[in-house]
């Protein structure tokens, strides 16, 4: 290995050297930085931004992080190619900052588990959640001696990591052609197969380089490991890859201050209290199982709160003017291929495939093909529009191989919706589900974030028909009063789209709930018509699918890390329980459960041998919104003794004035 190592290092800087020449006379051009209000004067390929920033303040210049040119992330060490707009970044709370201190960390990592066990690394990657597994994993194939003698022993990593750090190498950049870069990993089988899977013959890639560490990356990068201040390896796992070659991955997460790092402990381990899995075992709500890999099983209490949360999306499709419809769940593979728009075989790949004699069936990724169907199961007139159509079920998006589930789901319920309707319609019904899913996400408590993406570079369609709609979707934004950010150039090919983010207990913005999607393709391929207002010719609806929740689970456990487990009285599925203090007031006990339970409540009795300290103190840990204490006195009376979750007494009251409250807080979703 030490031979690859020492090669490739050499390729590297006659690489370099080459990139050099093959730039000529463009080395060493005047240049003009602007730096707020400041002008300065630099070489082309020859001035970086850290010389810039060296030369402007000599004791700054190792606190900035990363650097922008004209807007775009830049290595502080990476020599300006022409005029622009320089600006330094170093604040953490930035997005870009902190995936580039990631990214530069990842690399680290790499050079770490390369240099202590002589292995082949395959990559590296960034994660957005640094309270999950870590900030960032890499890579690694290993032989079984090395990797069962590595598996749970990180210290020699964390050596070798603290000595790369305190040594302070740059982060060098290089590009080279991908026959370069296969004569330069020529010594790893595994990165070649990479290269050759995601490279075209004649595409150019990006390699930097770390001490002796060499690998591919985006960048950009740190200036130097020595801007890492605090480093930990989180865990590590096992996997077999696509090729079926065993993986190790090590996760990790790191600061530029040990503050930073400090934190982070403190977060992290709040957030393990209010954690979705925790949640989910402690108050027996889910689980997942082997024999059903990225599939939810959800628990009486756990079904108890989706059916809470769909009764509340059937309430909002209800009152903006939708039909519900059902529709198979398997179907026939040639449905998809009219989705597809080609004859391939790309559902075999990524959807959940089965022979039925001799024909192949789909468990279906999702609904809007069959709404199509549903649309075209007879004429329609420009008087039947807008058509509303909405779904709640099983959908199947993706056949995720196991080793790449990483908390994603196979199988999921999903609200999805489809509206029909005609281009000056098509405002209005967009502004609708903007509204619509406003409420909903207010009603959970949650707060969103909107953004609205735009014109890819490849679409489907003609320009002006984008230009229309998102003209359209602009103004029903405008018109809604909410902030809302545009993604240029971010929507899908077959129309523009908005997107409902909503926020965790971090206030982070990364999960994507609501959806409101133009879709120009389908209606095509499926040949929808209606006929116009003058009866003299076809016309073909405007297509929009949306979903408020997307995957009902998914927010299921969002709202258990959002409420901590302590649901809220209208959400809970441990509304109350009823705690007899004697065997003589059992009968009492069990006649109030059942005035309860008929009023339409959650209601459980505690009949177990237990003190009644015990059983109060059980009932606080399982969350009940109300424990409800009975003796003799207000078995006499009707009545029974309240208290509310965290301890607080409301004393004696009688069923009636109970079944009141209850309704109130349903009522105003308390």
């Amino acid at each position: 290995m030490d031979d690859y190592f020492s090669r490739r290092n050499k390729l590297f800087d006659q690489f370099k050297e080459k990139r050099r020449r093959e730039l000529g006379n463009k080395i060493g051009k005047e240049i003009t930085i602007t730096i707020d209000k400041d002008v300065v004067k630099g070489k082309a390929f020859e001035t970086s931004p850290y010389k810039i920033a060296s030369d402007l303040s000599n004791d700054q210049s190792m606190d900035h992080l990363i650097a922008k040119i004209n807007g775009k992330l830049w290595d502080m060490n990476r020599e300006l190619e022409g005029d622009g707009r320089l600006e330094f970044c170093s604040d953490w709370n930035d997005l870009e900052v902190r995936r580039v201190f990631k990214r530069s960390s990842a690399f680290v990592l790499g050079a770490a588990v390369e240099q202590v066990f002589k292995c082949l690394v395959s990559g590296g990657a960034v994660l957005e959640d640094d309270y999950g597994k870590g900030g960032f994993f890499y890579e690694n194939f290993m032989d079984e001696v090395v990797r069962n003698s590595s598996i749970n022993d990180h210290s020699k990593i964390k050596k070798e990591i603290e000595k790369i750090i305190e040594e302070k190498h740059p982060f060098e950049r290089l590009i080279v052609r991908k026959y370069e870069a296969l004569e330069l990993f020529a010594g790893n089988k595994f990165k070649i197969e990479l290269l050759n899977e995601k490279f075209k013959d004649d595409d150019f890639l990006c390699v930097y380089r770390c001490g002796c560490f060499i690998d591919t990356s985006v960048g950009p990068h740190l200036l130097h490991t020595g801007q890492i201040a605090s480093f930990e390896i989180i865990s590590n796992t096992r996997f077999l890859s696509d090729t079926k070659r065993e993986i190790l991955r090590f996760y990790g997460i790191s600061f530029p201050t040990v503050q930073l790092k400090e934190e982070w402990k403190i977060m992290t381990q709040k957030l393990k209290l209010c954690d979705h899995k925790k949640v989910g075992k402690d108050q027996e709500l889910w689980f997942f199982h082997p024999h059903a890999p990225g599939m939810v099983s959800l628990l009486p209490h756990g079904k108890r709160i989706c059916n809470s949360v769909q009764s509340q999306l059937r309430e909002a499709y209800w009152r903006y003017g939708f039909a519900e419809v059902q529709s198979p769940i398997v179907l026939n593979k040639d449905l998809w291929y009219y989705q597809s728009g080609s004859r391939n075989q790309w559902w075999q790949q990524y959807n959940f495939a089965l022979e039925i004699d001799k024909e192949y069936y789909i468990l279906k990724p999702y609904n809007k093909p069959i709404h199509c169907i549903m649309y075209r199961n007879k004429s329609r007139s420009y008087r039947d529009l807008p058509i509303r159509y909405v779904e709640f079920g099983s959908v199947f998006p993706d056949n995720i191989k196991p080793f790449r589930l990483n908390g994603r789901l196979r199988s999921f319920q999903k609200d999805e919706s489809t509206i029909f309707c005609q281009s000056d319609q098509t405002k209005k019904e967009v502004l609708n589900c903007l509204q619509m899913m406003g409420s909903v996400y207010n009603k959970f408590g949650f707060e969103f974030k909107i953004v609205f993406s735009t014109k890819p570079v490849s679409f489907y369609g003609d320009n002006l028909e984008w230009i229309k709609l998102e003209g359209i979707l602009e103004t029903a934004l405008k018109s809604l009063g909410h902030e809302w950010e545009r993604d240029e150039g971010g929507a899908p090919s077959l129309g523009p789209r908005i997107e409902f983010y909503v926020s965790d207990n971090l206030k982070r913005f990364i999960y994507l709930c609501g959806i409101i999607q133009m879709d120009l393709m389908t209606p095509r391929f499926f040949n929808l018509t209606y006929t116009s207002s003058d009866n003299s010719a076809e016309s073909k609806p405007i297509c929009i699918s949306s979903t408020i929740l997307n995957n009902t689970e998914t927010f299921m456990a969002l709202s258990a890390e959002r409420y901590g487990g302590k649901w809220p009285f209208w959400l809970s599925p441990r509304q109350a329980i009823i705690i007899p203090i004697c065997e003589k007031c059992s009968e009492y006990a069990n006649n109030v459960k059942d005035r309860i339970h008929q009023a339409g409540y959650y209601v459980d009795v505690d009949m177990s041998f237990h003190t009644i300290e015990k059983k109060i103190r059980n009932a606080h840990l399982a969350q009940y919104n109300y424990i409800l204490i009975i003796g003799v006195s207000e078995m006499e009376t009707d009545c029974v003794n309240v208290r509310i979750r965290d301890g607080e007494q409301e004393g004696v009251k009688s069923i009636q004035e109970l079944l009141e409250e209850f309704e109130v807080k349903i009522r105003e979703f308390k």
